[in-house]
């Protein structure tokens, strides 16, 4: 199926990992991240790309989640794309209870 061609392709990292890996590689995803943005952009060349970070999640420390961001910032600057930070601007009372969806 033909989609056509995307004015945006949003990339977000997400949160999975980051409850049960305390021993996080931030090098390897850093490096898979890089290798999943630098092929977006050779599949859409004329869009307009944007790599979301990780979000708040409310049993995770904030230092990977920092840490992660600051590593996905890189790579969007490497890469000359933007980076959205999630982080920095969503509270942890936006979310519903379960901690994971965003709330009205």
């Amino acid at each position: 199926m033909d989609l056509g061609i995307p004015e945006s392709v949003i990339i977000h990292v997400g949160t999975n990992d980051l409850r049960t890996n305390r021993n996080l590689h931030f090098v390897t995803l850093e490096v898979r991240v890089y290798a999943l943005v630098a092929k977006a952009q050779r599949k859409f060349p004329n869009c307009m790309l944007v790599l979301s970070g990780v979000l708040r999640c409310r049993d995770v420390s904030w230092w990977p989640i920092e840490t992660l961001n600051d590593r996905f910032d890189w790579v969007a600057n490497a890469l000359r794309l933007t980076f959205v930070d999630p982080y920095s601007w969503i509270k942890n009372g936006d979310f519903v209870r379960d901690g994971l969806h965003l709330n009205g």
